[in-house]
């Protein structure tokens, strides 16, 4: 049996200095970044620690005792790391920057179907919808551009809106039936 634990069960001085010195050993390591002000406390909790193990019934030293006194010592120091680990709060109604699979299908399936109505549109329609989003015109100057009134250009937007919104629908209806019967083609 280790001589060292001997004395430290016995309670002798200077084997709970020696028991000390190493702790303070470990605790002193600097990859645990506890600060100075803090370390006499991961000690004593250690050095506690280490005598209710020795003292506790039935115990039966199957290491160095050096080794047991590592072990929790370093035990004591993790615990103190993951105490005081930097936290932020996290904001509930934040989302994640990333997006998700779900998203990413789904806005894939919306530039598809989109594409699908534009490609389904009357060419007037495709080209008014080119000139005001695609490159960012106004009423007046496609009205400028195509000789034509402001209010007609408003008139056909209505109505070309109009046809886009029955032709998603229609496109929308055909794949949710294909979606119900695969063997059905498109």
């Amino acid at each position: 049996m280790d001589q060292l634990f001997r004395q430290f069960s016995a309670g002798e001085i200077t084997a709970v200095v020696r028991v000390r010195a190493l702790v303070v050993r470990v605790v002193g390591f600097r990859g645990y970044y506890i600060p100075g002000e803090e370390r006499a406390d991961v000690v004593q909790e250690a050095m506690l620690q280490i005598w209710r193990a020795v003292s506790a019934t039935g115990f039966s030293l199957n290491t160095s005792f050096e080794a047991l006194v590592r072990s929790i010592t370093y035990r004591g120091c993790v615990d103190w790391m993951r105490r005081h680990r930097p936290t932020q709060a996290i904001d509930p109604t934040m989302s994640s920057p990333a997006v998700s699979p779900d998203e990413e299908y789904f806005q894939k399936e919306r530039t598809q179907l989109g594409g699908r109505v534009i490609a389904s549109l009357r060419q007037p329609c495709r080209e008014l919808f080119r000139l005001f989003v695609a490159e960012g015109m106004s009423y007046r100057q496609i009205s400028a551009l195509q000789g034509r009134s402001v209010g007609a250009l408003r008139t056909q937007m209505y109505d070309c809106l109009k046809e886009s919104r029955t032709l998603l629908n229609h496109i929308r209806d055909r794949v949710q039936v294909a979606r119900n019967d695969p063997g059905r083609s498109r």
